[in-house]
């Protein structure tokens, strides 16, 4: 069923009583919900008709480097959002989620996908979306609440290394709490699936005609996935933050925010 944007623009009324409802209560996001609103309509579009070709050429050089973009969009976001120092964090965040994306799509190809061509347009590219969507939320959450923690708890962490402890072994507990921070809304998700709400994978499926036994196993399937690269470019994240965010002192370095 093919959908109008006529159609699409009578979803401005609910939209138009939020605004209505949130100046009421004096909560000003009118100016950024018409910015937001309108980037993705033009992003959206944009990536439509990149993808219609994308999808006739399937050239695997084309695809790739697809995948590379969206891997560099994802950490230079990232960065951005916890204003965090571009120069310092950009290459070991790319080394971070280009290495969990290549460990959990190639076994999510191999195992769920294995009759279809590594590099194919049709399936490479949405689901390495949705596996990176969600990892850039993860690192979000993570690097915000590891960084406030240790902003905010820095006599225990140097009462800790005072005590003999290496520094690992100091920030154990932040990065543990940040982790946690992290992988507990998609816990949580996981928890409620089907319950709540019928997860996007699904939808799509059964909208597009397939049997809901099939949109369910592939549910379960992209969940795990995305759970999994979550979790790995945390890890990864963290080693590399213990490398280069601490001075040969263990202090955090001034640079690492813009």
């Amino acid at each position: 069923m093919n959908i109008s944007f006529f159609n699409i623009l009578f979803l401005l009324i609910p939209l138009f009583l939020l605004i209505l409802g949130l100046k009421f209560f004096r909560i000003n996001l009118l100016k950024r919900s018409i910015t937001s609103i309108t980037r993705m309509i033009i992003q959206l579009f944009l990536v439509g008709v990149y993808l219609e070709y994308i999808f006739k050429f399937n050239n695997w050089a084309i695809n790739f480097f697809y995948i590379l973009i969206m891997v560099i969009v994802a950490s230079l976001s990232t960065i951005d959002v916890v204003k965090l120092n571009y120069k310092k964090f950009t290459l070991p965040l790319f080394g971070s989620i280009f290495l969990s994306w290549s460990i959990v799509y190639t076994l999510y190809q191999f195992i769920i996908l294995h009759d279809i061509n590594f590099f194919e347009s049709r399936y490479i590219i949405p689901v390495s979306g949705m596996l990176l969507g969600n990892l850039l939320q993860g690192q979000i959450i993570f690097l915000n609440n590891f960084f406030t923690q240790i902003k905010d708890g820095e006599d225990s962490y140097f009462f800790l290394l005072s005590m003999g402890a290496t520094k690992f072994e100091a920030l154990r507990e932040f990065y543990t709490k940040s982790i946690l921070s992290s992988l507990q809304p998609g816990l949580a998700n996981m928890a409620t699936i089907g319950l709540v709400a019928l997860p996007g994978m699904m939808t799509g499926q059964i909208l597009a005609g397939a049997s809901p036994f099939t949109a369910i196993k592939y549910q379960i399937s992209i969940m795990l996935a995305i759970f999994c690269i979550r979790g790995l470019s945390l890890l990864f994240t963290t080693f590399a933050i213990n490398q280069i965010a601490f001075d040969r002192f263990s202090r955090l370095k001034k640079d690492v925010f813009r």
